[in-house]
């Protein structure tokens, strides 16, 4: 007999199987990740996600490589707004908080930015309400993100 987090879990396998990631991919996010690459930015993913769930959805855009680090939540006793998942990053990757920008969407994530003190560019969610007052900046699109990390860059 199956146990409900079995059903729960095949369940979610089957609802993130039926999204085509391909079609919902945003091609500014290429843009920023080269910009990184090339200007020897440190990248890494943060998600709650399943961590093979991750690396199905960056596989199937063609951007896995780009990523420095790839961090899950599942990997960490508390999730988001904890900032332990932001802490790690900064440790793993040998990064100065000072020197670290977070692009997230949720009032969670944001929370759990603000609280490792990172810098935070809300990216808009256009699809719920979400409160993303806490942010130091809001952005429309990957392409206003794209210009506000460049900006950020040469002004360091």
């Amino acid at each position: 007999m199956e146990t409900i987090d079995h059903q729960l879990e095949k369940f979610a396998a089957e609802k993130y199987q039926e999204v085509n990631y391909q079609e919902l991919f945003q091609k500014a996010i290429v843009q920023i990740l080269l910009y990184a690459r090339k200007n020897h930015i440190k990248v890494a993913l943060v998600s709650s996600f399943r961590y093979q769930h991750i690396i199905e959805v960056l596989t199937s855009c063609g951007i896995k490589e780009y990523f420095d680090l790839i961090v899950s939540g599942e990997d960490f006793v508390e999730s988001k707004p904890n900032p332990a998942i932001y802490q790690v990053i900064l440790e793993k990757l040998d990064i100065n908080v000072e020197n670290a920008v977070a692009i997230e969407n949720s009032f969670c994530g944001i929370a759990a930015v603000k609280s490792a003190g990172l810098k935070i560019i809300a990216y808009e969610e256009k699809r719920m309400p979400v409160d993303q007052s806490q942010a130091d900046m809001v952005a429309k699109d990957m392409i206003e993100i794209f210009s506000i990390l460049q900006t950020l860059k040469e002004s360091e």
